[in-house]
């Protein structure tokens, strides 16, 4: 019962807001996804698999030019913000339905999920990785195992945030991994 009123206190001192439009957050379901309805349904989720070597598929749930998407990833990667794991999750479950087909023929049962490593300054620094929560979501919903242990990051890279340039950017992670 306290906690109730602790957080009806807290909403009327600090009423939430959308992450991208700083509207008030309605529905409990806004609060649960950070957004308000209309800039959580404006993601709009992409349908397919880019390959860039036939090794490797990657997946991006949306672009990163929809600010809803781009607050989302934000505060969670950099603000340590897990509450948006949620919508996130929820974002990559629709993902997963938009594109079945595609998902079957790439992710199966003989996949592996293997998250990047953080440093371990930067693990230390986050408190988390972020990509090993996210494959723990598509490890859990595709029912594939993960293997957080496969890869070791021996470099401890500046932040990719702050290069500009593609080159740039693969000249920071070379070796890294």
């Amino acid at each position: 019962m306290i906690k109730i009123i602790w957080q009806q206190v807290l909403e009327i001192l600090f009423p939430p807001i959308c992450l991208n439009c700083r509207g008030y957050l309605q529905s409990r379901e806004e609060r649960e996804n950070l957004l308000c309805a209309s800039c959580f349904g404006g993601i709009k989720i992409y349908s397919n698999i880019f390959r860039p070597d036939p090794r490797a598929n990657l997946i991006a749930i949306g672009s990163y030019e929809n600010s809803a998407l781009r607050e989302l990833i934000h505060s969670f990667k950099y603000n340590g913000f897990l509450g948006a794991k949620v919508p996130l999750e929820k974002l990559i479950i629709e993902w997963l339905n938009v594109n079945q087909e595609l998902a079957s023929r790439f992710l199966d049962s003989g996949s592996l999920l293997v998250p990047i490593p953080l440093h371990k300054n930067r693990l230390r620094a986050r408190g988390f990785n972020q990509a090993e929560i996210i494959s723990d979501v598509l490890s859990k919903h595709l029912n594939l195992p993960m293997d957080k242990n496969l890869l070791e990051r021996v470099g401890d890279t500046k932040s990719q945030i702050k290069k500009m340039g593609a080159r740039e950017r693969e000249e920071n992670v070379k070796c890294s991994i």
